[in-house]
């Protein structure tokens, strides 16, 4: 590894910051534009946005193993891309590549903070970076391991009510594939769950609290969660802030996105119940859920991404 593959590799990480930066700008003005418009448009804006933050680094290192540097350049530090004599090399001739290992770890590191000032900076935001992100990835996993232990204790709803309240909520959804419901005494809350085969899981505690109505309600906005594929784009929402970590305007699109969605699963819930009653239902549990954990592998009813208050308004 020479100093020249160092400056490089800093000019890289710096413009994909900004990269990302002008990106999550562009998509949070968009979206300030269209707070006022119907909850489909902006969760399409924070779509296309998290697609571009996901497309944008590939195209440049594409671009990068084709030669085109300069075209996925946006702030060029003005290196010289060609070697020179001026170039020293990690490697001395004295360094055989089969002896010294330790010599080599060294000087390795010497060379990650050799250059300018700003070379020595862009370097030590990309060690923390990474770091944040494998910090992001492991509570990620872990949120995957709390769904594997629901699944244990769950049991398929044979309640003649919630089947009857079920069959009629998949009739607005026509081309889905049919739907189980389970139940399980660790449920927080309802909630959608999987990616391959999803099915709603519902608390067994709060089974019987709720009319024919409310449960319908509730089945509703699962499914809707299902039809819409918010399980798969919930998890690229979840990697976007994962790499993004550091930028508050990551989790300003992320909660966007996922104030939207819920508008638009309400609203499927509206369309046959009652506002006034479904608001008491999300009331109700809103008291009850005020200390559950919310798991990162899931959507469900008691989205925390939406104020009560701000939620039961849009309803009523």
């Amino acid at each position: 590894m020479s100093l020249l593959e160092n400056m490089v590799s800093a000019e890289w990480v710096l413009n994909a910051a900004v990269q990302t930066i002008l990106i999550l700008g562009i998509g949070a003005f968009l979206i300030y534009l269209s707070r006022n418009k119907a909850a489909p448009l902006r969760s399409w804006i924070c779509l296309i946005t998290m697609l571009a933050l996901i497309l944008l680094p590939l195209i440049s290192v594409s671009l990068n193993q084709l030669d085109y540097l300069p075209l996925q350049t946006v702030l060029p530090l003005s290196f010289d891309k060609a070697p020179s004599a001026s170039v020293t090399v990690a490697y001395s001739p004295v360094e055989l590549p089969s002896e010294n290992t330790q010599n080599k770890r060294s000087s390795y590191f010497k060379m990650f903070w050799t250059g300018p000032v700003v070379i020595k900076i862009i370097n030590l935001f990309g060690m923390v970076w990474g770091i944040g992100l494998l910090f992001m990835l492991l509570r990620f996993g872990l949120g995957a391991i709390s769904i594997r232990s629901l699944k244990r204790g769950m049991e398929p709803v044979c309640d003649p009510r919630i089947t009857a309240a079920l069959k009629s909520a998949q009739s607005m959804f026509p081309d889905q594939n049919k739907i189980q419901v389970f139940t399980s005494p660790k449920a927080p809350y309802p909630m959608a769950v999987g990616i391959i085969k999803p099915f709603i899981l519902i608390p067994e505690r709060l089974l019987n609290q709720w009319n024919d109505n409310q449960i319908q309600g509730i089945l509703l906005h699962e499914l809707s969660h299902i039809h819409h594929r918010d399980l798969i784009i919930g998890i690229l929402q979840r990697f976007i802030t994962a790499l993004n970590w550091w930028n508050p305007l990551a989790y300003a699109l992320s909660t966007s996105y996922s104030r939207a969605r819920e508008e638009i699963s309400d609203n499927h819930v509206l369309l046959q119940n009652d506002s006034k009653e479904y608001a008491e239902c999300l009331i109700n549990l809103a008291e009850k859920a005020t200390l559950w954990k919310r798991l990162s592998v899931s959507v469900g009813l008691a989205s925390p991404h939406i104020p009560l208050k701000d939620r039961v308004k849009h309803i009523l």
